[in-house]
């Protein structure tokens, strides 16, 4: 007899994987819950979420996905950027993201350009762009720069500026280190940022 069957479970609550729906938040997952969304609603472009393994980043990633999802604006997530060994590798990831093909071999300006096309007709169309990037401190410096010049267009929708993109940048420690030293990036970040601990035993 299964553990399933003994119990009468209908899913397995203990699977090595994270899952959001067996999550039970704690006060630093509620509140890194609410930075991750809100960041993503208010259009402030940045949000950095760290902590060591086993916190629960990973879940609240899930979680802030779910929210954006439920309102219907795009969510690209994305949990290995360790292959972005070049901008064109990771704008070609944003790329595919949605479904975009680009005939022959483009350079990086004309993927940046159908990128912000596709980013526009959506904020033009009141729909908001957000992309979760997992495992974030595995990212190169010059990664990052350019994540932080893509957060930085806008665009004016009913006379209002709008940001085209935003980003929740979740990862380990390392990944304050890779930030410190873009002071341009750390400064768009500002307060929308939080560490997680793993729980006392």
């Amino acid at each position: 007899m299964s553990i399933h069957e003994r119990y009468g479970y209908r899913e397995n609550p203990f699977l090595n994987l994270p899952d959001y729906e067996f999550f039970v938040q704690t006060e630093q997952h509620i509140n890194a819950l609410i930075l991750g969304t809100k960041t993503m609603v208010d259009d402030d472009g940045f949000a950095v979420l760290t902590g060591p393994f086993g916190s629960g980043k990973t879940i609240v990633a899930e979680g802030v996905a779910a929210e954006i999802r439920n309102r219907s604006w795009f969510c690209g997530q994305f949990s290995d950027p360790t292959n972005w060994t070049t901008v064109n590798t990771m704008l070609s990831t944003f790329l595919n993201e949605h479904k975009i093909e680009l005939e022959g071999r483009p350079n990086q300006q004309a993927r940046e350009n159908a990128l912000l096309s596709r980013w526009k007709s959506r904020v033009d169309s009141e729909s908001k762009v957000c992309y979760i990037i997992d495992e974030a401190h595995r990212m190169r410096p010059k990664i990052l720069e350019k994540i932080m010049m893509l957060g930085n267009n806008t665009i004016r929708v009913k006379g209002k500026v709008r940001r085209l993109v935003n980003f929740f940048l979740v990862g380990q420690e390392p990944l304050q280190k890779k930030i410190s030293i873009l002071p341009d990036l750390e400064n768009r970040i500002g307060a929308n940022k939080q560490e997680l601990t793993v729980a006392d035993k």
